[in-house]
């Protein structure tokens, strides 16, 4: 049969089983991790939020109404 993978090829999966974007996103993170302070970072952003929390409650709120915007189904779980 033509469609048949010899045992020794990888799979050509994507979409939500797609290995490519799995194996970016994994090597993706390790480069940031290895380059940045995740804990360092969250600090900063915890104090960036306590100086201006109105700004950043106002960043919430018009993320949410953009994604209800696009589907009215996730409005019910935001």
């Amino acid at each position: 049969m033509p469609d048949e993978k010899k045992p020794d090829e990888k799979p050509d999966l994507e979409g939500e089983g797609s290995y490519r974007a799995d194996r970016k996103y994994r090597e993706d993170v390790h480069e940031f991790l290895e380059e940045e302070d995740p804990e360092k970072l969250a600090r900063q952003a915890e104090r960036d939020v306590e100086k201006d929390p109105d700004a950043y409650r106002k960043a919430e709120e018009e993320g949410k109404r953009r994604i209800a915007e696009e589907d009215p189904n996730d409005a019910k779980i935001i």
